[in-house]
């Protein structure tokens, strides 16, 4: 047998171990989900059913309290304390079993409970003091849900305690889960019987489930012992309707169910598994052995041959094969080693031909499949070649002619850049000159434009000096204004004293020789008054001439000063412009200066491509001699 064949076959004991525990695993886990999920899903009906019931009983609770509250004799009877009465008619009401009523008076006096109320007094004032509906603890009853309603001349509670054991039985029947009510921790109901058949009632939850349930009000499922028993338990916490946990409910499976129907089912299941992996692993024997172990032998004889190279001597597949797939690729094989051959010998005489320098050879095989791209590459790498050699050789005589010319034109580009280098030398030189110009326009224009900032400053103070002499000539025109008004003053004194004087010569006339004294008096003031009079009048004839002497003086003053504004104003301008022409001197200097630095850089460059044109030419000699060789050797090439 050959090694890939030994090789199934140990791969398929090894698989058939593998499969066989894998089987068991299998089905170990899947049935043991199966009964888990379904006793997990057997525990949440069980819990649903519970809540419903309790549900329906708290609805029918609301139904009967609504019921009786609205009942004219219940309110008479509860008024008259009719105990009897009020009996009567709660016994005579459809309910279910366990269900309580307790009636009081407007006082909240109770005036009937019925026997099943274990509510103490705390309780029954608890429920009965307004109307209101919900889950409650009594220290007596544990546990319960009641709905009171309050109406006038008293008020009507009816519930019902969750350590009724009816509903917890009638589940376990129809489910086969042990059901348990509890207050808290304490089981007040249950499904749990000790041996002598008493309900384990009274007895407490375990801690670490409390600490789960109770405490943090969240659903517990895990497998939990209990009573000596493992059972998969679900506790679920009963909740008031401010949300506080008052107690749980508990629905769980024994585990001895579970296990007992998971050996059961695992036997079968590895059973069936065994016989199947046995029957199928003799077949796939079977199998191995004719159809994939001695072709595959006979196919690595033949690849060990095409391993060393044997592709011409190689026999290929001998004898009869299965027409299946592994003789086919035998087969396949054979014809490939044959037509490797051919394609192998074809390419090695066309290398040996173009080796040789002969490219007239031409392929007669026709290339199949992948291999066509072979051929079709081979045809185009001997196209190609004798496309180039063809090409290469009249490119040597263009290069050894482009050569020569090359030559010529580095030896005349070689002396046309030593005149530019020339060139560029005296260039420089004039730029030199140019820049030395420059600087000496410079240094002019800087001392133009102090002797301009030292201009204005003279020219300002002159203006400060002649707008002092307008301000004095303003004040002499103002003082001989005022020296006309006083001799005005005068002038009309001197007229009024002459009137008097006149007034008082005809008065000493009067008077006659009495007032002849006074007359000569007279007589002088009047005099007087007209050379006071007449010196006035002189004297204002001079202070008008002084005026208009003055005002002449002011107006050229005035003059004076706009032609001064004027003077500054040109000589503002003057000196902008000078500061202009220095700026520009300047930028004119560095526009020359970087001019320089790119001459100088010019220069540089033309020496440096003098040097390359020589070498150039150096090179295109070197260049000939080469084509010229070239063409010697690709003249042994045949197209």
């Amino acid at each position: 047998m050959s090694k890939i064949g030994k090789a199934i076959l140990f791969r398929v004991y090894i698989m058939f171990i593998v499969a066989l525990v894998a089987n068991t695993v299998i089905f170990c886990a899947l049935f043991n989900y199966i009964e888990m999920e379904t006793f997990t899903n057997s525990s949440e009906v069980a819990v649903n059913v519970l809540l419903e019931n309790f549900q329906t009983k708290a609805d029918e609770t609301s139904i009967l309290a609504t019921l009786i509250s609205q009942s004219d004799e219940i309110k008479r009877s509860i008024a008259e304390r009719d105990t009897a009465s009020i009996l009567k008619l709660w016994n005579s009401i459809e309910k279910s079993n366990a269900i309580f009523a307790v009636f009081t008076n407007s006082e909240g006096v109770v005036v009937l409970k019925t026997d099943n109320c274990n509510l103490s007094s705390t309780g029954i004032f608890d429920i009965t003091s307004g109307s209101k509906s919900g889950l409650f603890s009594d220290v007596e009853a544990y546990l319960y849900y009641s709905t009171s309603i309050k109406f006038d001349g008293g008020a009507v509670a009816v519930g019902f305690s969750y350590s009724d054991n009816t509903i917890l039985d009638d589940l376990k029947e129809q489910t086969n889960n042990q059901v348990t009510v509890f207050s808290d921790n304490l089981r007040i109901a249950t499904t749990f019987m000790d041996e002598n058949g008493v309900r384990q009632v009274g007895t407490t939850m375990l801690d670490n489930i409390y600490d789960v349930v109770i405490t943090n009000g969240q659903k517990y499922q895990m497998e939990t012992e209990l009573f000596g028993e493992p059972y998969l338990a679900t506790y679920t916490p009963i909740k008031d309707s401010t949300g506080s946990v008052r107690g749980a409910f508990f629905t769980g499976s024994p585990m001895s169910e579970l296990k007992g129907n998971l050996r059961m089912m695992v036997m079968v299941g590895v059973g069936v598994g065994v016989v199947l992996l046995i029957a199928a692993a003799f077949i796939l024997i079977i199998f191995i052995t004719q159809r994939i172990s001695r072709p595959v032998v006979m196919v690595k004889a033949m690849a060990q041959e095409m391993e060393q190279g044997n592709l011409r001597n190689n026999p290929g597949i001998q004898g009869k094969v299965h027409n299946d797939e592994i003789g086919e690729l035998a087969g396949s094989i054979t014809i490939a080693v044959s037509t490797l051959n051919g394609y192998i010998s074809d390419i090695s005489d066309m290398m040996e031909q173009m080796a040789e320098g002969n490219f007239s050879f031409v392929s007669k095989i026709n290339y199949r499949g992948d291999f066509m791209s072979i051929g079709e590459s081979a045809k185009i790498l001997h196209d190609q070649m004798k496309e180039i050699v063809g090409s290469i050789n009249v490119s040597s005589s263009e290069v050894f002619n482009g050569s020569a010319q090359l030559s010529s034109v580095a030896t005349i580009m070689a002396d046309g850049t030593i005149k530019q280098a020339s060139a560029t030398q005296e260039l420089s030189a004039s730029m030199s000159d140019i820049s030395n110009k420059i600087a000496m326009n410079i240094e002019s224009a800087e001392k133009a434009q102090q002797l301009s900032h030292l201009s204005i400053e003279t020219i300002n103070e002159q203006k400060q000096q002649i707008e002092a002499m307008l301000g004095a000539m303003t004040n002499i025109e103002d003082s001989t204004n005022e020296i006309g008004k006083i001799i005005k003053s005068i002038d009309d004194l001197a007229f009024q004293t002459n009137i008097l004087a006149l007034n008082a010569a005809v008065e000493a006339a009067r008077a006659g020789t009495a007032g002849k004294g006074f007359a000569v008096v007279a007589d002088e003031v009047r005099n007087l008054a007209n050379k006071s009079a007449d010196a006035a009048s002189n004297t204002s004839v001079l202070i008008g001439s002084c005026i208009e002497a003055v005002n002449h003086g002011a107006e050229i003053a005035r003059r004076t000063s706009e032609a001064m504004n004027a003077v500054i104003d040109n000589a503002n301008n003057t000196n902008s412009l000078i500061d202009d022409i220095t700026s520009q001197t300047h930028a004119q200097d560095e526009a020359v200066q970087q001019v320089r630095a790119g001459m100088a850089k010019i220069t540089e460059v033309v020496q440096q491509n003098s040097a390359n044109a020589e070498q150039s030419a150096a090179s295109c000699e070197e260049l000939n001699a080469q084509a010229t060789a070239l063409r010697e050797k690709i003249a042994i090439f045949k197209t």
